[in-house]
């Protein structure tokens, strides 16, 4: 592997990924081309509405590639494949196309590569304060630049109702046995569990004690108890202090093209919320699961059609503001990110 592909994977390692699983897998084909793949086994397909979000991953990794490659002096040229994923399939790969690197004979403007390593997801309390309009008005145009519209609220009974909307939607998911199966593999009880695997939801970065997660997860029958649902209500919303402000973004999501073209617009949309210093977390949960996601769409009165027999769904909620700098999770190693001839 060339010096210029190592330093451009260091960089795109660090792309976010649902349960931070960490599926794409990359194959050195020559000098200038990789090719990408998809790792089924890192996937999660519990939730038929979350299925998606594996071509929405590989568009983060692709867009990353892209603008690591431009930091470092040349264009890519991609050719990217959009087949539907087999999760019961007998081939774990699944090939997500080739990016080949041709020189540009100096940086090609973009976002500053540097974003990548700082971007980070927030899950501690924020201070209550709201973006800077301008901060907003530079997302949007990133996000109709690629189709999609990104839309805010402050609005306290809106936030105060999709807050727990998202609360619901933990007990919700918890109560379903293969979504609860599937979070399972992914929780990192110990800080010495998350430093040994380097992938998963580590207990640190969710903000909660490994013993007490560990409980809430093997004993979730007991939160529907009277008094016991009402502690991990409350230590949930514990952790949501100070947020003031979600926003959304809406757009094409009906084919796996359409999916791709959604992470790259997200990952920028990600990266700009970086470089104006604002904290960040994705409500995914309400997104995957289907009632949770009627109440959102509901809640913030989007005009929209169904994903599966239109042409726009609100694909991504989160909570943006301030907060101070969270605890970080682990990335697997360039050389685990390899993969031998398919």
């Amino acid at each position: 592997m060339t010096a210029v592909w190592t330093r451009i994977l260091q960089a795109a390692r660090r792309y976010p990924s649902p349960h931070n699983s960490q599926p794409i897998r990359v194959r050195i084909a020559d000098p200038d081309r990789i090719e990408l793949y998809y790792d089924l086994d890192r996937g999660l397909p519990a939730e038929p509405y979350g299925i998606p979000f594996g071509h929405v991953c590989a568009g983060i990794f692709v867009e990353l590639v892209a603008i690591a490659a431009h930091a470092e002096g040349s264009d890519v040229i991609e050719n990217l494949r959009y087949d539907d994923m087999a999760f019961d399939g007998s081939d774990r790969l699944h090939p997500l196309g080739t990016i080949t690197l041709v020189p540009a004979g100096g940086p090609v403007p973009d976002l500053d590569a540097e974003l990548i390593a700082r971007r980070c997801t927030s899950r501690l309390p924020y201070d209550s304060r709201t973006v800077e309009p301008a901060a907003l008005a530079q997302l949007d145009v990133e996000a109709r630049r690629w189709g999609h519209r990104l839309a805010t609220t402050t609005d306290r009974p809106v936030v105060d109702e999709i807050v727990r909307i998202n609360q619901r939607t933990l007990f919700d998911d918890i109560a379903n046995p293969a979504v609860r199966h599937e979070l399972a593999t992914w929780l990192r009880y110990s800080h010495e569990e998350a430093a040994r695997r380097r992938d998963g939801l580590s207990a640190a970065c969710l903000g909660v004690p490994g013993r007490v997660l560990h409980w809430f997860v093997e004993h979730h029958t007991w939160w529907s108890r009277p008094g016991l649902r009402d502690v991990a209500r409350w230590l949930y919303l514990r952790s949501m202090r100070g947020v003031r402000q979600l926003a959304w973004i809406t757009g094409p999501f009906a084919t796996t093209a359409d999916s791709v073209r959604a992470g790259r617009a997200f990952i920028r949309c990600w990266l700009l919320l970086t470089a104006h210093g604002v904290a960040m977390q994705p409500f995914g949960s309400v997104i995957t699961n289907p009632r949770a996601h009627a109440a959102l769409v509901a809640a913030v009165a989007e005009n929209q059609t169904d994903p599966h027999d239109g042409q726009e769904m609100t694909w991504m909620l989160m909570r943006i503001g301030y907060s101070p700098p969270p605890p970080r999770s682990h990335r697997l190693s360039v050389d685990t990110l390899l993969v031998e001839a398919v």
